[in-house]
């Protein structure tokens, strides 16, 4: 009472107590309102189903948390309030405890919420716990788990390290995992932050040839949990990749139908995010200069930005400076929808502030001459991966890397070394010497003949394997 009465009521301030095993009886008398102590209090009985224990491996039962809320709504009176949550920074998430079975998370999540935010009481939401991007166990992995998890990625000395004609003779792997926790504070009083973690493994590999060549591959993994790095096979797909590449050909420069792969093409979005730059389109150095509301690229090119999808490589919370950040349309249908503007230069241009940039763009499934499937895909009925692009563009060039090169960010012409594959009757026919592709962005993306439905899940830009046609290549 000394507490409430000379700390929380001169400032008119809110009070809940981190209270474990206090029971029912005693926050009645702890948060009464004729007793002017506590506002409310955090009570934890209903996080673990009687006999078990926090952080144990098994199934909650969400009976026992219908009877307990049943039994706290009947009687815990008119004058005391609940808090309502279900997980905190000790405590792992309540979705995953209830079921491991992925395809009943989104019914279980909405359940919860309708719960929690339809009861009598006040909902709280640990930080960035909506969003699903932190992984509560962070702190018990050791030394020991990463070096396993670098070993287990490792193929050096293993079976599969040698074949008809080539050697692995270097490899480097790399495990890595990090907690950020981002506050962000202003004079105007916005309070923003965000908890994420994430976890990535990777490898780089080296293979030398019977002539003495040698060629180089590297494949990586990512997620928010150790468990979805676990068992992953980048150091295999890595040597893959390099032996893949041995014995490569000269062929003629031409025009020719390009198959861009999905872990290289954000290189060729990057220039269309940075043409629509606030600050660009003020100094009027940006080829998307006056774009706005203008049909620039062709049908079927959409450009979205989704950054609040739970648990996704580059969903966020809130903007630089500190604005929640929204589901945006950048292009839809080749017309320019939105430039990036934040509050600094929405003053200076005397536009609505959008956001800093494109924080999770996803560029949308397309196939050219086809709305049927195009519409389906975006629907998530079937899919499109790089195989089925091929297949669909017959013959070509697939690009799965790039060598240097540049984008006039004034003009949108485009300079740019790539190496990659030949391939013909929509199958890989063998790999090419590099080549240099030249051209500018708008025609480009004018020339798109299909997206597909397979971005890597560890990049922030969701970006499938592209495929163009009619594009310029120099031997």
């Amino acid at each position: 009472k000394q507490v409430r009465r000379e700390a929380f009521e001169p400032h008119d301030a809110f009070s809940v107590g981190e209270t474990p095993g206090l029971g029912m009886k005693m926050s009645q008398l702890v948060t009464g309102e004729e007793r002017k102590e506590l506002d409310m209090v955090f009570s934890f009985d209903h996080l673990e189903t009687p006999g078990h224990i926090r952080m144990e491996d098994y199934e909650y039962d969400l009976n026992y948390y219908r009877d307990y809320m049943i039994d706290w709504m009947e009687h815990y009176g008119n004058n005391c309030w609940m808090s309502l949550f279900y997980n905190n920074h000790d405590n792992p998430r309540m979705i995953s405890k209830i079921t491991k079975e992925k395809a009943y998370h989104t019914a279980v999540a909405k359940l919860l919420a309708v719960m929690q935010f339809t009861l009598k009481g006040t909902p709280f939401l640990f930080q960035g716990d909506e969003m699903g991007l932190c992984w509560y166990a962070y702190d018990t992995i050791t030394g020991k788990d990463r070096i396993a998890a670098a070993e287990a990625v490792s193929v050096f000395g293993k079976e599969g390290c040698e074949g008809n004609g080539w050697k692995l003779i270097s490899e480097e792997v790399e495990y890595n995992n990090t907690l950020a926790d981002t506050l962000f504070l202003d004079s105007s009083g916005t309070r923003c932050r965000q908890v994420e973690t994430s976890f990535e493994v990777s490898s780089q590999a080296t293979v030398q040839d019977n002539a003495g060549d040698r060629y180089s591959g590297m494949y990586w993994d990512y997620g928010i949990s150790p468990d979805l790095i676990s068992g992953s096979e980048c150091g295999r797909k890595a040597v893959a990749e390099a032996v893949s590449q041995i014995g490569p050909e000269r062929i003629r420069g031409g025009r020719y139908t390009m198959v861009v792969d999905r872990k290289v093409c954000g290189k060729l979005i990057s220039p269309i995010i940075s043409a629509l730059s606030g600050l660009r389109i003020q100094q009027r150095s940006s080829f998307l200069t006056d774009s706005l509301g203008k049909k620039i690229f062709r049908d079927g090119m959409s450009l979205v930005d989704r950054p609040r999808v739970p648990g996704k490589c580059g969903s966020i919370l809130f903007e630089q400076d500190g604005r929640a950040c929204i589901d945006r349309d950048i292009i839809i249908d080749g017309v320019v929808k939105e430039y990036f503007i934040n509050t600094y230069m929405s003053g200076k241009m005397g536009m609505e502030a959008t956001s800093d940039t494109a924080n999770r763009p996803v560029l949308q499934p397309f196939v050219n001459c086809n709305a049927s499937l195009t519409e389906a895909l975006r629907r998530g009925e079937g899919g499109l991966d790089r195989d089925g692009i091929l297949e669909l563009c017959g013959s070509g060039i697939l690009v799965t890397g790039f060598n240097g090169g540049n984008c006039n960010a004034a003009t949108g012409e485009f300079s740019y070394g790539v190496e990659g594959f030949e391939f013909k009757d929509g199958q890989i026919a063998r790999p090419i010497e590099s080549m240099l592709i030249t051209g500018d962005m708008v025609s480009l993306w004018n020339s798109l003949i299909a997206a597909g439905t397979d971005p890597m899940a560890g990049m922030s830009r969701q970006i499938p394997t592209l495929a163009f046609s009619d594009i310029s290549f120099n031997s």
